[in-house]
């Protein structure tokens, strides 16, 4: 009886130690190679994604309870835009997560419609000034990695997405630490035609943005579409296609009002937990009925196995 007793004890004990250890997620763990879309990829960047929007105990204590791997977290501030990012490292890879809009700031600098020229194009001038502000203190960080052979892995939503473009963009081709993939979600326009050519000829197969049906913020300028990277569309049933449908000038016009009037009652398709729970119902990615409307790279991730 006794015997029987610690028996039940022991099994209980094991699957006590068993539940806590698979409740780590693999934050890390990216495959150094790789640089054409990765759903695997794609579930640890929107995490990082969220992150961002967590204060910065927050966000040591999930990672300290949920991650598989040490990362070294640096909280990034600026307090004149209240642009906000986050910079993890460990031995191997780098993630820089930028916050998306968050603050009465935030939201003023996504009014700055207005293009700020630079060296790689014109720029959003509200996205633009929250970068310049954030990037001396980027600059800082990832200096110490031009010699060193990390992966840096790249995300954000909304205007953090924005901000993921910018920093892409203009980090020196020299460096050792390479762009391994820029994932983000719900991501703005970000520049004019310059600014997208530029950052499709140095990721042509890295940079991969989520949109959805119900999330019009990706076309908030009617009738433009100059974007970069290569747009996973999910359609209002969840099934996502590689590139999403050209609506034009009115129906682009129609959507983003239907959006609008969606968040003001509190059903907004743009919020990142929206994101999350598409990506968490897998579907392999389709092509479009229309072959039009399909970008050439597609070929390369269009009914790709979820692995």
């Amino acid at each position: 009886m006794k015997t029987g007793y610690f028996a039940l004890l022991f099994i209980g004990f094991g699957i006590f130690l068993t539940s806590c250890t698979t409740t780590k997620t693999e934050f890390g763990g990216f495959d150094p190679v790789k640089r054409d879309y990765s759903y695997r990829h794609n579930l640890k960047m929107v995490k990082f994604a969220s992150l961002a929007y967590l204060e910065e105990a927050e966000v040591k204590s999930t990672l300290e309870k949920d991650a598989k791997e040490n990362w070294n977290v640096t909280f990034l501030d600026d307090s004149e835009t209240d642009a906000q990012a986050y910079f993890f490292a460990n031995d191997i890879e780098i993630v820089i997560a930028f916050r998306g809009t968050a603050s009465s700031s935030d939201a003023l600098a996504d009014l700055k419609f207005w293009k700020e020229s630079t060296p790689y194009g014109n720029i959003h001038a509200g996205f633009a000034s929250q970068y310049k502000n954030l990037m001396p203190l980027l600059n800082d960080l990832i200096k110490p990695y031009k010699t060193k052979h990390h992966r840096i892995w790249v995300t954000g939503h909304s205007l953090g997405g924005a901000l993921a473009a910018i920093f892409a963009v203009q980090v020196p081709a020299n460096f050792q630490a390479k762009i391994g993939g820029i994932y983000t979600y719900g991501q703005p326009e970000v520049g004019d035609q310059e600014f997208t050519e530029q950052l499709d000829a140095r990721f042509p197969d890295a940079y991969f943005r989520m949109t959805s049906e119900r999330d019009k913020v990706s076309d908030i300028v009617p009738g433009t579409n100059n974007h970069a990277g290569i747009e996973i569309f999910y359609n209002a049933e969840g099934q996502p296609f590689c590139g999403g449908p050209k609506l034009g000038f009115w129906g682009t016009t129609k959507d983003v009002l239907s959006t609008a009037v969606r968040i003001v009652k509190g059903d907004s398709g743009h919020f990142l937990s929206v994101y999350e729970k598409l990506l968490n119902e897998p579907k392999n990615i389709k092509a479009q009925e229309n072959p039009l409307k399909v970008q050439s790279r597609c070929r390369f991730i269009v009914e790709k196995e979820l692995a």
